[in-house]
């Protein structure tokens, strides 16, 4: 996944990238991953970044657990179509990215040029996804952040 314009140009405030949270980089809190200077305390943590870049590898592998349950009880049989619980899923997960300010200056990125691999974060982890709800363990690489417990009511893709 990457984002930001083509041609080399700044993006609106409105439009402007960061990284971490669930989606990207689940070991990173939300948008913790921005270009927002260190002097703005912010707690909405604004995406202040014009470009961004992202991979993600994910191997999974089929659970025999016995889901969903086979029940005569109506609440558990709904409550189990209502979230589309499946055969659990063995997710293992790597991720990594950047985001950044492009341009010319002190902590900016040339226009025609990506961060080097050593610069970008990223994370790995394992997890439980049956269908409609998921539950991820992910350790950040970089950094030196504790583990993140992440809890999905959908898929990670």
């Amino acid at each position: 996944m990457a984002g930001g314009w083509i041609s080399g140009d700044p993006l609106p405030i409105q439009r402007r990238q960061s990284l971490g949270g669930p989606d990207i980089l689940p070991g990173y809190p939300f948008r913790s991953l921005n270009c927002a200077p260190t002097s703005l305390t912010d707690p909405a943590l604004p995406a202040l970044c014009d470009r961004m870049i992202a991979v993600q590898l994910e191997i999974r592998t089929r659970t025999r657990l016995g889901l969903p349950l086979a029940t005569s009880d109506p609440y558990l049989s709904a409550a189990q179509r209502l979230l589309a619980i499946r055969e659990p899923d063995v997710v293992i997960f790597a991720d990594a990215g950047k985001s950044w300010i492009t341009g010319d200056g002190p902590g900016r990125i040339p226009n025609d040029r990506i961060p080097v691999l050593r610069e970008w974060a990223s994370d790995i982890g394992f997890g439980f996804d049956a269908g409609g709800i998921g539950l991820y363990i992910s350790q950040p690489l970089t950094g030196g952040r504790p583990l993140t417990l992440t809890a999905r009511l959908q898929r990670r893709f």
